[in-house]
């Protein structure tokens, strides 16, 4: 016999045969509830939106720990699909924040797809978080109707509740994902980059799963070397479907170490 501990996502995908096996049970939903209540009350929090005394959003969130820093890790923030598009999501997330900081934390973190524009406006535009930390296919094969067919690449928000949002500036130069890869190299002048992602992914892999597949492998090639390079996301402009990227020192010193790199 030999003990390891969980380090990549094959070895995921064969836990939920042995759960099954251990207590009898064909159905994981019983599983997944014990993970919410016992969380609950072992530092982690769930947060629920209700309309009509139905659950229409959930927030899940528990403590986390890396590199000696302490954060509120959110999981996952979730809408019925019929109920997106009407500010719960934002409110969700508000309410993490505010129990967050009653509860001494400085920092929410969570990973996000940063191709997906809905995404990026909340987490980036509106909530005001950064990200330079690139995860390539951090949870491997999802067969959801958002992730199915692709890498789950995804990036690292961090929300730093006691710090200013930072004011989108206009960017010195401009990358599209639709288009080839252009060469940083040359770019040590600029201080702030664009970096323009695909209006709508999901549609774009419904029409066409190769050039999807292919924008997803650039947007990793560049959003790995940026962050290489000392770029931050400090800013998203919806209307644009622009990321807007800073190495501008006085925005740098603003944050913490990264924990997550």
């Amino acid at each position: 016999m030999e003990i390891e501990f969980l380090k990549n996502t094959d070895s995921a995908r064969e836990i939920s045969k042995t759960l099954k096996s251990a207590w009898g049970s064909e159905a994981l939903d019983q599983d997944l509830k014990d993970i919410f209540l016992a969380s609950n009350f072992n530092g982690g929090i769930s947060i629920l939106a209700r309309e009509n005394g139905e659950i229409v959003g959930i927030s899940f969130c528990f403590p986390g720990y890396r590199k000696g820093k302490l954060y509120l890790y959110s999981h996952l923030t979730g809408v019925s699909h019929d109920s997106k598009g009407r500010g719960i999501g934002i409110s969700l997330k508000m309410a993490q924040k505010e129990w967050a900081l009653e509860n001494g934390y400085d920092l929410i973190a969570w990973t996000f797809d940063p191709l997906m524009n809905m995404n990026a406006s909340l987490n980036i535009g509106k909530l005001g978080s950064i990200s330079r930390t690139y995860l390539s296919n951090f949870y491997g094969k999802i067969d959801d109707k958002i992730n199915y067919g692709i890498s789950t690449d995804r990036v690292v928000a961090e929300w730093w509740l006691r710090k200013p949002k930072q004011n989108v500036i206009r960017p010195e130069r401009i990358y599209h994902l639709t288009e080839d890869r252009q060469d940083f190299k040359n770019d040590a002048e600029y201080e702030t980059l664009g970096l323009k992602i695909p209006e709508d992914f999901p549609k774009l892999k419904k029409r066409d799963m190769e050039e999807a597949q292919r924008i997803r492998n650039l947007s990793a090639k560049m959003f790995s070397e940026l962050f290489k390079e000392g770029y931050m996301i400090c800013g998203y402009s919806k209307e644009s479907f622009m990321y807007i990227l800073s190495r501008n020192e006085k925005v740098l010193s603003i944050y913490a170490e990264n924990p997550f790199r």
